[in-house]
């Protein structure tokens, strides 16, 4: 699988897969249809033995899906994306409040670091018992509210290329690069079980870099996230 091609094959898929789903409005069906082009190009990398080149490729993947769904919601040009993303409004809610007070979960360790830990455990369980393929899914959905957020802020903002750059926060980035490196790895045994054969050495070094960047996820949450209202606020309202 050539580069040349999969580069712009995963961007069309990604966008492609976006426009459809948030048009089609079914907030199961959307991350199954963003899952599923990653979920093709995962496993046959994987079989392949390319480990680093799937975890490049997923990558790839989720900064297209993220983008174009951000654009997709803040555009919004068929009135669907509320109801095709699933807790896209109640998380927008939430994470608005935030932003306009300072008070919420985002500052608070007591209440994400929890809730950090439920997503990473069921992924990382989702990825062993399925190929990673859950995961994906998954990992879609997830994408889809946080761009739900990212986008619906943008839409209302005075300076909304500079609150994209802002929204996306960057313990938020840190996460999904984790998460994705963990899926990867996590995918192998039963990927390679089925296939009958060895996976490649070197697991155990992907999976300590991967809890590596989720501790560095909440320590800079918890650094940063008390004090970034006050540098979006400004991006919102002029």
């Amino acid at each position: 699988m050539r580069p040349s091609v999969l580069v712009p094959g995963l961007a069309a898929a990604a966008a492609g897969t976006a426009f459809l789903g948030v048009r089609i409005g079914n907030p199961w069906l959307l991350p199954v249809l963003n899952a599923a082009p990653a979920c093709a190009v995962m496993l046959r990398l994987l079989v392949s033995g390319r480990r680093a080149a799937a975890f490049l490729s997923m990558l790839w993947w989720a900064a297209c899906l993220g983008g174009s769904m951000t654009v997709i919601c803040a555009v919004d040009p068929w009135g669907t994306a509320t109801a095709a993303v699933h807790n896209g409004s109640p998380y927008f809610q939430e994470m608005r409040a935030w932003v306009e007070t300072g008070a919420g979960c985002e500052s608070s360790p007591a209440c994400f670091v929890p809730a950090h830990l439920r997503h990473a455990a069921l992924f990382a369980a989702l990825a062993l018992a399925t190929a990673g393929l859950a995961a994906l899914v998954m990992g879609a959905a997830l994408l889809n509210y946080m761009a739900y957020f990212v986008g619906s802020l943008t839409a209302a903002a005075v300076a909304p290329v500079a609150v994209v750059a802002a929204a996306w926060f960057p313990w938020s980035l840190v996460r999904i690069v984790s998460f994705i490196a963990l899926g990867t790895v996590l995918a192998e045994p039963l990927v390679f079980r089925l296939a009958g054969r060895e996976a490649p050495p070197g697991r155990s070094r992907w999976i300590a870099a991967a809890l590596a960047g989720l501790v560095l996820d909440v320590a800079l949450k918890t650094w940063l996230a008390p004090g970034w209202p006050l540098l979006l606020r400004p991006l919102l309202h002029g």
